[in-house]
């Protein structure tokens, strides 16, 4: 089943395609020439490929001086999380399937958080008498400072940015790539925007992202001049105190039961050995007596 960032990372890709164009730029694969891009995954129908659908689906469209736009390449992406044998059947159908639809030259393109996955994906089996050939996206192609991997002047999207803290989530990079991706998102002035990344990024880190926030805030507008801001501020610092608030009353309660236990440990010795000495008294008086009597009687 499909983990969170394989769901983040769809979310980022269909909510804007331009970002796979940025993708591909990093890793040096030339694009045709296009107008527009548009959402094409609905077309590959269920009875076409079972339980196999892409995650998504784009064509590059374009314009001409008369009759409807031409499609003059189609990219069909995959995010994966884990290597799977079940996917290659499918991996070597998409290809021709979709240039057999819509008339033009396919890419396969698998995006990935994880290095194993990556290599795995570029060494594919043969199925049938197909090898499909992904062009693979994963972490060494999304470096956690992309900012500075991007040509002189062309500016780092949010998306991007977010991204690549994805990415690096379970990496030694990840707190740079958190920063990265969260002074971006405080540069943006659309506040459903501003919530959806964060949203995705808490998924991924966290109470961290509430803190890094609180704190790159002050810096980044420093008089609070939006509502938005001042209540965002607000919120972060009423869920910082909750966050420490639920992590105190768990480490209080943790330390709490084990003085408990040996509290508990200790007065139960001390109250064994007392009732262990006082039925040990009584049992000696009683095997006294008995063995007295019997001794009088014998004499």
């Amino acid at each position: 089943m499909p983990g969170p960032a394989h769901s983040a990372i769809v979310d980022l890709l269909a909510g804007r395609l331009d970002l796979i164009v940025e993708l591909l730029g990093l890793v040096g694969i030339e694009l045709p020439k296009f107008d527009y891009l548009e959402h094409a995954t609905e077309s590959l129908a269920p009875s076409q490929l079972g339980p196999f659908l892409p995650d998504l689906v784009v064509r590059l469209m374009r314009r001409r001086r008369s009759g409807p736009p031409e499609c003059v390449e189609v990219w069909v992406i995959e995010v994966q999380g884990t290597p799977d044998a079940t996917k290659i059947r499918a991996w070597a159908l998409y290809g021709p399937l979709a240039s057999a639809l819509f008339r033009a030259p396919a890419k396969l393109i698998v995006v990935t958080t994880s290095h194993a996955v990556a290599a795995w994906a570029r060494n594919l089996p043969e199925y049938g008498s197909v090898v499909p050939k992904p062009h693979v996206i994963g972490p060494d192609e999304i470096p956690f400072d992309v900012a500075q991997k991007l040509a002189k002047g062309a500016p780092l999207s949010v998306e991007l940015a977010v991204l690549a803290a994805v990415t690096h989530a379970r990496g030694p990079a990840a707190d740079l790539a958190l920063e990265v991706a969260v002074t971006h998102v405080a540069g943006l002035d659309n506040e459903k925007r501003v919530a959806h990344f964060l949203d995705i990024l808490s998924e991924q880190y966290g109470i961290r992202v509430m803190d890094l926030w609180e704190a790159m805030m002050p810096a980044t507008l420093p008089e609070y001049r939006s509502e938005w801001f001042r209540r965002m501020a607000k919120e972060a610092q009423e869920y910082v105190m909750q966050q420490s608030m639920q992590q105190g009353m768990q480490q209080g309660m943790q330390q709490g039961m084990q003085q408990g236990m040996q509290q508990g440990m200790q007065q139960g010795m001390q109250q064994g050995m007392q009732q262990g000495m006082q039925q040990g008294m009584q049992q000696g008086m009683q095997q006294g007596m008995q063995q007295g009597i019997v001794a009088g009687r014998a004499d």
